[in-house]
C-alpha cells in the first residue's frame, strides 16, 4: 500500500479530470433505452451546456 499511495497522489488530478469529463458528457446526453432512463440528480443541471 505504501508503494501505491504516491502513484495515486500523482494520478489524482488526471482521475478527477476524467471524472469531470464523464459527468459533463452524461449531463448532455440521454439513455438510448427510453424505459431505462433514470432520473438525474438536481446538481447535474449545473454541468449542462444548454
Amino acid at each position: 500500500m505504501k508503494k501505491l499511495m504516491p502513484v495515486l497522489v500523482k494520478l489524482s488530478g488526471v482521475i478527477a479530470a476524467i471524472a469531470f469529463m464523464v459527468v459533463t458528457v452524461s449531463a448532455n446526453s440521454c439513455c438510448t433505452y427510453i424505459y431505462n432512463q433514470p432520473k438525474a440528480p438536481k446538481g447535474l443541471d449545473d454541468y449542462k451546456k444548454f
